[in-house]
């Protein structure tokens, strides 16, 4: 049966049922849903069920949408690609490996045995140009690069709610409303979706201060690792460009977990006065990723996210990326510093 299937489903209750697609809010849906349901540790095992489909399953997973209210969230494939480089290869995470040594040793002429090992130092421009020749070559691609079509199709699936990274806050706020008018869950009226959100604060410090531990033996600097993270909240526009990594070279060597996250958290209380101007950091940093991407590139790149925009309503050919504003993009400021 030629169907695309969902890589995995969470349903709950026996009454709502979520498509993960990576890189679309996954994590606040997963976690704001299991808030909801008070699913924690040995609590879940009655609660949470995962489905992890199947060809042979096609039918349950349809039952299973068909019966019990039935979500997922999608963004704008251009954008959630560049999300997936910030976050998952610039950011320093443990996901790194293996895409990261895969991307050295196909497009780098005389690779490091740093970047052949760990795979930390790819750019934007690379990642692209691996996951295009990927799917050209119609070879598997990871979770966070795929197509969103290939996990929650509708064509297959008659999903109840299908919403955006765009619209998040109001799509929640809808699906919560109905939710508690249709009984599906037991919560007060009163409680909003962001009530029940508990994030975890500055989760990336955490991956990050992992990943220093597994880098320990490599040659990489460590001031180029800090800065690669100050700069992460710049591009993500928590913290002001104008504010720099608050250490030298030699403080950063034995600069202590709590002690960084403390700093992390004041700048990102600091920057919130400028508001709108640090929100454009967002735009900036994605325009000079993209800035690097050539012509030919950027048309296989769209042939790559055409599918995902037809189904779910987005440009393939938007102005910012296509048109003379990216051609003419220049910025005072490096988002990408020790790549």
């Amino acid at each position: 049966m030629p169907f695309l299937r969902p890589r995995k489903m969470f349903a709950y209750n026996n009454s709502i049922a979520y498509c993960r697609i990576n890189k679309c809010a996954s994590t606040f849906s997963l976690e704001t849903t299991r808030n909801i349901f008070n699913c924690r540790g040995e609590t879940c095992d009655d609660i949470e069920k995962v489905i992890r489909t199947s060809v042979d399953m096609f039918g349950e997973v349809q039952n299973i949408v068909n019966e019990m209210y039935s979500f997922f969230f999608v963004r704008e494939p251009y954008r959630r690609l560049f999300s997936t480089y910030s976050n998952k290869f610039y950011l320093p995470k443990e996901y790194w490996a293996p895409v990261g040594p895969q991307v050295v040793r196909r497009y780098r002429m005389f690779p490091s045995a740093d970047s052949l090992t760990y795979g930390h130092d790819i750019t934007f421009r690379e990642l692209i140009q691996y996951t295009v020749d990927r799917f050209e070559r119609k070879a598997k691609l990871d979770v966070h690069l795929r197509p969103m079509y290939r996990f929650c199709n509708p064509c297959f699936f008659n999903f109840t709610y299908i919403g955006t990274l765009e619209t998040l806050d109001s799509d929640w706020n809808n699906m919560f409303s109905t939710w508690k008018k249709l009984n599906l869950v037991n919560v007060p009226n009163n409680v909003t979706v962001r009530d029940v959100y508990l994030k975890s604060h500055l989760p990336e410090i955490m991956h990050f201060y992992r990943s220093k531990e597994t880098l320990k033996n490599s040659t990489i600097p460590v001031y180029n690792l800090f800065q690669r993270v100050w700069s992460y909240f710049q591009i993500s526009g928590r913290i002001s460009k104008h504010m720099a990594l608050p250490y030298t070279r030699e403080e950063v060597v034995q600069l202590e977990y709590i002690d960084f996250h403390r700093a992390v958290s004041d700048a990102i209380d600091s920057s919130k006065k400028e508001d709108k101007n640090i929100k454009s950091q967002r735009t900036d940093s994605l325009k000079q990723a993209y800035a690097t991407i050539p012509k030919e590139l950027l048309e296989r790149l769209r042939n790559f996210v055409l599918e995902d925009c037809n189904m779910f309503g987005y440009d393939s050919r938007p102005d910012w990326l296509f048109g003379d504003d990216l051609a003419n993009f220049k910025t005072d400021f490096d988002y990408f510093p020790a790549i």
